[in-house]
């Protein structure tokens, strides 16, 4: 690992022809043997070979641009009677954000949740579900129906 490494670092020096005859010959037989370095020389040397910059066509600026973006610029001389077209839209979406945020405004305090009032008859049958079908509360009425015998 540490020799593909050491291998790998010597790229440059190996394009350039910079690497001594010996150090060349230790990175030639690497190579013969490692696929894995020899497609990253083979892939990094395409990369940055000089001729491979040189088969692509040089960039040429136009020499005309300026003219042409003048042109262009002058021929929209005749939009300036629409600025009143431009501020009334800009007018009418302003007033459309702030209906649509009023709007939604509105409909979020609708949608809050409120409070459920919770009486004691709710929080006996709430109770008595969690016991399933025999429940508790015919057993609170047996219970209440008892106290009130007793009472007499």
């Amino acid at each position: 690992m540490k020799e593909h490494y050491q291998i790998q670092t010597d790229v440059l020096a190996w394009i350039e022809g910079t690497l001594d005859a010996n150090r060349r010959s230790v990175i030639a037989r690497h190579l013969e043997e490692c696929a894995g370095c020899r497609r990253y020389f083979e892939t990094v040397s395409a990369a940055l070979e000089p001729r491979a910059a040189k088969a692509e066509p040089l960039l040429v600026a136009d020499p005309y641009l300026p003219v042409r973006v003048r042109a262009i610029a002058a021929g929209q001389g005749g939009r300036e009677s629409s600025r009143h077209e431009v501020t009334l839209r800009w007018t009418w979406r302003t007033a459309a954000l702030v209906v649509a945020m009023l709007l939604g405004i509105f409909i979020g305090e609708s949608l809050s949740y409120r409070t459920p009032q919770i009486t004691d008859h709710h929080i006996v049958y709430e109770y008595s579900n969690s016991f399933g079908d025999s429940g508790i509360e015919s057993r609170w009425q047996t219970i209440s129906l008892a106290a009130g015998e007793e009472m007499r």
